[in-house]
């Protein structure tokens, strides 16, 4: 009610030549959010695939394999409607501050802007408090409690993942054959979450913005998944994976990760300075080394690297770290059927391994014997969406290459594709998902109480199986 699209398209065309907010081949000169941020992140959606383990207890925790399969679809649908959100606030505000339409209200922003310490967070707080001043009563009161109910979710479930992968992946390993009773895991558990909370905490408080917040999570993220991407990949699907190939892989993952975040927080004060300086005495004495000087002049305020190029390198690195170390360790080939309950080792009554599925459309959308009729039109569903979409971007892309149109064509695209369709798809999922996520809480609850635990199943594997199961049938039982 407040904006109309052709002033929004109108004020995101006034971006600089080479760094439009429209047109995708007009990005030469963008400086972080460009073509290498779109083909790294695309790189690590399918690296890190499920290697991100903030979300773990949502994965690990459905009644079933397929229900968790099924979510995970659930979920695809759900993340259309968020980004339209996160993509409405961010035009909305940027029209308000560049549209003549709303000069006066963007001249409050900018005097209040003006007033937050460091030019890195004056940036970073451009839309919230450009919101703040163009958000009505009321609309402002839901929308700050949304984001504060959003905010204690994702925290929640960051202490409780986190926690339990401290006790689950680094201590219990370390216990072998000694086991904790019940009493002493859930003891454990809690106070590793609670220790989660206290590092937080404390972390909140001495670091410093230097980057946009989407370079940041994309960086402190890799500190987990640059090594696990690798450990995940390599396991599951290469017989020659090793044990020391996994810790190498996480070890330089981390390590790398950690040391950009470290180099990041230091630059400005301490690690820039510190190398001008010496480069200069460097030059006093006879050396040749004005390029670099130069360089590091220029990147003075901030590191060359941003923190997506930074985590594309953990990526990279753990990665052939990982290949190399399985090939110099690797002395006999991993039994994989063992391990993924194939041939000799299959469990009964469990759906056909993906390995054993024919080429065609079932086994290209993964539909076994479990999926329901509104199982199969859901998964299906989903794919023809992304594939629609990914048609259109090839057609169009040749067709600009061919043929340039004018910005206001890909205003009228972007306002299709982004904002209405998803808004129409934001509606039915917000009804389907309301609806099936009661109905499914309320089995949840009735369920609850006649479940049976088992209190050897602690997560631990011993001799390539899980504790808690019975070795599996096959040559080695006998």
């Amino acid at each position: 009610r407040m904006f109309h699209w052709p002033e929004i398209a109108a004020a995101m065309a006034q971006a600089p030549k080479g760094q439009s907010l429209l047109n995708p081949f007009d990005t030469a000169k963008a400086a972080d959010f460009n073509i290498w941020f779109v083909l790294i992140g695309l790189f690590g959606i399918v690296y890190g695939q499920l290697a991100f383990q903030g979300g773990h207890a949502f994965r690990s925790s459905a009644a079933s394999a397929h229900e968790a399969k099924m979510g995970a679809i659930l979920g695809n649908w759900r993340v259309i409607s968020f980004n339209v959100m996160i993509a409405l606030l961010a035009i909305c505000a940027f029209t308000y501050l560049h549209s003549p339409d709303f000069a006066a209200g963007a001249a409050r922003v900018q005097q209040q802007i003006k007033m937050i310490p460091g030019a890195q967070m004056q940036e970073q707080m451009t839309v919230p408090v450009a919101l703040a001043f163009l958000l009505p009563p009321g609309i402002k009161g839901v929308f700050a409690a949304i984001i504060f109910f959003a905010a204690v979710s994702c925290d929640t479930s960051y202490m409780h993942s986190w926690g339990s992968i401290f006790i689950q992946d680094v201590i219990l390993p370390f216990r072998k054959t000694k086991a904790f009773t019940p009493e002493q895991h859930i003891r454990l558990l809690r106070w590793s979450i609670v220790g989660v909370a206290v590092f937080a905490f404390s972390f909140s408080l001495l670091f410093q913005e230097t980057e946009y917040i989407l370079m940041y999570l994309n960086l402190v993220g890799a500190v987990f998944v640059a090594g696990a991407g690798c450990a995940i990949i390599g396991g599951l699907y290469w017989k020659k994976g090793t044990a020391p190939a996994a810790w190498a892989g996480m070890i330089t993952g981390s390590s790398l990760a950690l040391g950009g975040f470290a180099i990041q927080q230091a630059w400005k004060d301490t690690l820039a300075p510190a190398l001008l300086h010496a480069l200069a005495r460097w030059q006093e004495h006879g050396g040749h080394l004005a390029v670099l000087q130069h360089y590091l002049m220029r990147h003075t305020a901030q590191f060359p690297m941003n923190g997506m190029v930074i985590n594309f390198w953990a990526m990279f690195l753990a990665a052939s770290t990982y290949a190399v170390v399985s090939l110099l360790t690797c002395k006999e080939n991993f039994n994989m059927d063992r391990m993924l309950h194939r041939g000799p080792y299959a469990i009964e009554g469990a759906s056909p391994p993906s390995a054993q599925r024919r080429l065609n459309w079932r086994g290209i959308l993964g539909f076994d014997r479990e999926f329901t009729r509104g199982d199969k039109f859901i998964s299906g569903g989903l794919f023809a969406y992304s594939m629609f979409w990914f048609v259109v971007f090839v057609v169009m892309s040749l067709w600009y290459l061919i043929h340039p149109w004018p910005l206001g064509v890909w205003g009228t695209y972007w306002n299709i594709r982004n904002i209405l369709l998803p808004v129409l798809i934001g509606i039915i999922t917000t009804v389907w998902l309301t609806w099936g996520g009661t109905r499914d809480l309320i089995r949840f609850f009735r369920v609850l109480p006649q479940m049976k635990r088992n209190a050897l199943d602690d997560g631990s594997v011993v001799n390539h199986h899980n504790v808690g199961e019975p070795p599996p049938p096959g040559p080695e039982a006998h």
